[in-house]
């Protein structure tokens, strides 16, 4: 009907367009509206957001004289953390006051610790001092083995340079004496053979063979015997440099055996001084101290409470 009198009405041309118009807008918002429709059916916890409340933090007597107050809530911390002893003993110190900021790790409290000498701190200080005089004495073994080592070393090259020599010499020896029965081999078969043969003189000739004979001999004993004990001093020389190393290795062995024992003792001492430190486990407000220094506690003791910086509850 509304079509109708549009377009009898004057300027039908116009009254026709602005119809058109309007269906066209009807369509669109008709189709917008049925698309967001169906978004927020298929994904409703998108269109969940939380709301936060602007909260006033004032005091009971201001809120009076401001106006009347409608409600009294709570706010509660959503995380707290116990501050418990893990071990027994006297307070001795309180590192933190009630109401402080504290972060993660942070020492609180301390028993039997701080300015009086606890067992704990007096074996950790025994155990570490134990430790560095081992790291002295065992550098200056090591140096001793790496001396012992180095000396042997020496002693091997000198025997296998003495062999050398010895045996060269030895063989030169030998070698003059080769030289020396040859020559005399030679003068006495000459005076045998001679024409104006002297019986003196052969027999000289046969008394030098025979000496250059002995010669010989006494050449070839000496290259045997210095061969034997320059072998033989070699081989001493190169088991003196095994025993060495394997001396060596035996003290490195045994010092790094007894190093783990004096760190074990002293990982020891220090985790029992650990245990008598209370540490707060988050980052907070010391909302809760229940002893002081002089009190005695007892393992698993609950000594306070910190309170910590991540939100609240408003109830």
């Amino acid at each position: 009907m509304i079509a109708e009198l549009l377009l009898r009405g004057r300027g039908g041309l116009r009254s026709r367009k602005l119809w058109i118009i309007m269906v066209f807008v009807i369509i669109v918002l008709g189709a917008v509206g049925v698309v967001y429709f169906y978004i927020n059916r298929e994904h409703p916890e998108e269109q969940k957001q939380e709301v936060l409340t602007k909260v006033s933090v004032k005091r009971l007597d201001e809120l009076t004289q401001e106006g009347e107050i409608i409600e009294v809530g709570t706010v509660e911390p959503l995380k707290s953390a116990p501050l418990v002893a893990r071990s027994g003993g006297r307070v001795t110190g309180v590192e933190a006051r009630l109401g402080e900021t504290v972060r993660a790790g942070q020492l609180v409290v301390e028993i039997d610790g701080q300015g009086e000498a606890s067992v704990a701190r007096v074996q950790v200080g025994s155990a570490q001092a134990a430790l560095n005089a081992f790291e002295n004495i065992r550098k200056t073994a090591v140096e001793a083995a790496d001396l012992a080592i180095e000396t042997a070393e020496i002693n091997v090259e000198a025997a296998e340079a003495g062999r050398k020599l010895a045996l060269s010499q030895a063989k030169k020896s030998r070698e003059q004496a080769d030289l020396a029965v040859r020559q005399a081999e030679l003068s006495f078969e000459d005076q045998i053979e001679s024409e104006n043969r002297n019986d003196a003189l052969v027999r000289a000739a046969d008394l030098a063979l025979q000496a250059a004979e002995l010669a010989q001999d006494q050449a070839t004993i000496a290259k045997q015997l210095t061969n034997r004990q320059t072998s033989d001093a070699l081989l001493q020389a190169q088991a003196g440099l095994d025993t060495a190393r394997q001396a060596k290795e035996s003290t490195v062995a045994q010092l790094a055996s007894q190093r783990l024992g004096l760190v074990a003792q002293l990982n020891l001492a220090v985790e029992q001084v650990k245990l008598q430190q209370v540490k707060s486990s988050v980052a907070g407000q010391v909302s809760r101290l229940d002893v002081r220094v002089g009190d005695f506690v007892s393992p698993g003791q609950i000594v306070g409470e910190v309170t910590a910086f991540e939100g609240a509850q408003v109830t």
